[in-house]
C-alpha cells in the first residue's frame, strides 16, 4: 500500500533526488532503501515490532501525502525522521496510562511520616484563631482548595485582595506555629521533629 501511495508522488521533483542524488527513483527503491532504517529509529523508541512498521509506513504515508501538495521536500530524508518522531510522541500522547491505585490500597497504606499528620491537626485550631479576613481566605485556599479567584468572588474582593489575604494569613498562621511549637524539616519540607514550646 506504501509503495502504491509513493508512486502518487511526483518523483520528477527534488524529493528523489535529494535523497539519492541520482535521478534512478522508484517508489520501490525509495520504500526498501529507506524504510529498514527508519523502522528501527522507531522501533528503539517504541519497543514494539508490528508498532514500528505501522508508524514506518504512516510516516511514509504522511511525507507522500505532504509532497502531493506541492510542498518544499527539498531535504526529505530529515523530513521523514522529524515525522517519524512526531508520529511517535503523538502515540505516546494519545496512549498514555495513568495507573489509579485501587481505593482500599489506598485506605490501607501507612503515613509516611505522622508528625507531618500531627502538625496539620494542630494547625485547625492555630487557623481559628487567625483575624477574620486571613482566618476565611487561608480556610478557603488551604483548606477547601479553591483557586484564588473563587476565594475573590467569595470574600466580594479584587483577585490580588485575595492573593493577599490568603498570603498575609498564611504568614500570621505560621507566626502562631512557630512560636507555639519548635519545627525542624529536612531538605524536602518533611517534618522531622515537633516540640510543644
Amino acid at each position: 500500500m506504501v509503495e502504491e501511495m509513493l508512486q502518487q508522488v511526483a518523483f520528477s521533483g527534488n524529493f528523489c533526488y535529494n535523497l539519492f542524488m541520482n535521478d534512478n527513483c522508484t517508489p520501490h527503491g525509495l520504500y526498501s532503501d529507506l524504510a529498514p532504517q527508519l523502522r528501527g529509529f522507531i522501533l528503539k523508541r517504541v519497543g514494539d515490532k508490528a508498532l514500528a512498521e505501522d508508524l514506518t509506513q504512516e510516516t511514509f504515508l504522511k511525507v507522500v501525502a505532504y509532497c502531493n501538495k506541492g510542498k518544499d521536500c527539498s531535504y526529505p530524508k530529515a523530513f521523514l525522521y522529524q515525522s517519524a518522531s512526531n508520529l511517535v510522541a503523538d502515540y505516546f500522547r494519545r496512549n498514555e496510562k495513568i495507573e489509579i491505585a485501587p481505593a482500599e490500597e489506598i485506605e490501607n497504606e501507612e503515613p509516611q511520616n505522622d508528625l507531618n499528620a500531627q502538625v496539620i491537626a494542630c494547625l485547625l485550631p492555630l487557623i481559628e484563631r487567625l483575624p477574620s479576613p486571613y482566618k476565611e481566605a487561608v480556610k478557603l485556599a488551604d483548606l477547601d482548595g479553591l483557586p484564588q479567584q473563587q476565594i475573590a468572588n467569595r470574600m466580594k474582593i479584587s483577585l490580588s485582595g485575595a492573593k493577599s489575604r490568603v498570603q498575609r494569613g498564611r504568614a500570621k498562621l505560621k507566626e502562631l506555629l512557630l512560636s507555639s511549637c519548635s519545627i525542624t524539616n529536612d531538605c524536602y519540607g518533611n517534618i522531622l521533629s515537633c516540640d510543644s514550646q
